[in-house]
């Protein structure tokens, strides 16, 4: 055997999502020098735990029987029944299995996945994925856990300032002051996103670095990038040039969410409403949707396409309709017209207040740290916060590594 992982780093090492990998080992048996190359890339780089490598294959596993250890990496390619081999390998033994071999055939992988295998990565082998196969089962059990700790709730704006991000600061903060919780703000509006400037701080420069790497993601390298506002609410976001293209990697907010979610009781997401067809799975790892909107025609048609695609996203998540109201009412609609237009109910009526919203800004705080707890606009953020707040056992969502 070669060991492709220095001994510190057996202890534990960081997965491609920014999990702890503690006290695993893999044994790999193959001959594919893009496997062993890869192998050698994430140990050094500490993106996975100790491994070691067998010259051979899937056939030799067989021969040589199930090893010592928690994640085996075969390579496929010198079995005649690869279905068969793994099937008798499953049954050997607890450990996790991850075949990689030269056919791309979706058939073949249905089958392995049946026959016992974790996943099943075709060769010239990626590191990043290659990482992810090799620590599923462990994010899995570990997402349990987090699910029973960590409250995840997106606020999306039906239009554009319905008042969206002053809710999303606001509940971070009264969850992080109030409820004394350790809470994340995450502003994924790299451009204009205005949260960290509502909270009178100056964005921090490494969000768009780590959705465009989301590879070099790990806890120091998040913690680097977040800017704190008190020990209980850390802030996540940018102020990009506008003449800059921006290159994000697709995968690059779940595997950031990943990352952060395990060191946070709350998470709360100011997503635009331009990104949420690309992040459907982001949407699915929530707890709680929030969609905001004013009482307008274009606000109640747009809060039924963003209902349909989170209720098709994520049906498993609680989802409610927050209307806020407008100075101007002329060209809004009556409360009855708005509920049957987006079939379903308001859940919560924001209060005008331009007094209380423009001294917040003004002074650079958080609207329930600036108004005072007696004015109606603050009392009624509260009521909001109340509502997506850990209190006793979340709320039952789909994790984020089910799928």
């Amino acid at each position: 055997m070669t060991a492709v992982a220095s001994k510190g780093q057996q202890i534990a090492a960081r997965d491609a999502g920014g999990n702890i990998a503690a006290l695993s080992t893999i044994v790999a048996f193959t001959q594919d020098e893009s496997t062993q190359e890869a192998l050698t890339r994430l140990a050094e780089k500490g993106l996975m735990p100790h491994a070691s490598v067998v010259p051979g294959g899937l056939s030799t596993a067989v021969t040589t029987g199930m090893p010592d250890c928690t994640v085996l990496l075969v390579d496929i390619s010198d079995s005649p029944d690869p279905v068969a081999d793994i099937h008798h390998l499953s049954g050997l033994g607890a450990a996790q299995i991850v075949a990689t071999g030269p056919v791309n055939d979706v058939t073949l992988y249905r089958a392995l996945l049946d026959a016992g295998a974790s996943d099943y990565v075709v060769v010239p082998v990626v590191p990043e994925e290659l990482a992810r196969a090799l620590t599923v089962k462990r994010r899995e059990e570990r997402s349990d856990a987090v699910a029973e700790t960590t409250m995840a709730t997106a606020v999306i704006g039906a239009r554009g300032g319905v008042g969206a991000t002053t809710i999303a600061v606001s509940i971070a903060w009264l969850l992080a002051h109030e409820y004394k919780q350790r809470t994340a703000l995450l502003d994924l509006d790299l451009q204009f996103g205005t949260c960290a400037l509502a909270l009178d701080l100056l964005p921090g420069r490494g969000l768009r670095e780590v959705l465009e790497s989301p590879d070099r993601i790990d806890s120091m390298f998040v913690s680097s990038a977040m800017v704190n506002e008190s020990d209980t609410l850390f802030v996540l976001g940018g102020e990009e040039p506008l003449e800059e293209a921006l290159y994000l990697n697709p995968n690059g907010i779940g595997i950031l969410f990943a990352a952060i979610q395990p060191d946070f009781t709350n998470i709360v997401v100011d997503l635009p409403r331009t990104m949420v067809t690309g992040q459907r799975s982001l949407l699915e790892s929530m707890t709680s949707i929030l969609i905001v909107s004013d009482l307008s025609l274009s606000g109640m048609r747009d809060t039924v396409r963003l209902k349909a695609l989170a209720q098709e996203s994520a049906p498993d998540v609680a989802l409610e309709v927050i209307v806020a109201e407008g100075q101007n009412r002329r060209n809004t609609i009556s409360k009855a017209d708005f509920e049957r237009g987006i079939e379903g109910k308001i859940a919560h009526i924001v209060p005008f207040d331009a007094r209380t919203a423009d001294e917040a800004a003004s002074n650079g705080r958080a609207v329930p740290e600036s108004g005072g707890s007696r004015r109606p606009l603050v009392k009624s953020l509260r009521q909001i916060t109340g509502r997506v707040a850990l209190e006793g056992k979340p709320k039952a969502r789909r994790k984020w590594f089910g799928k």
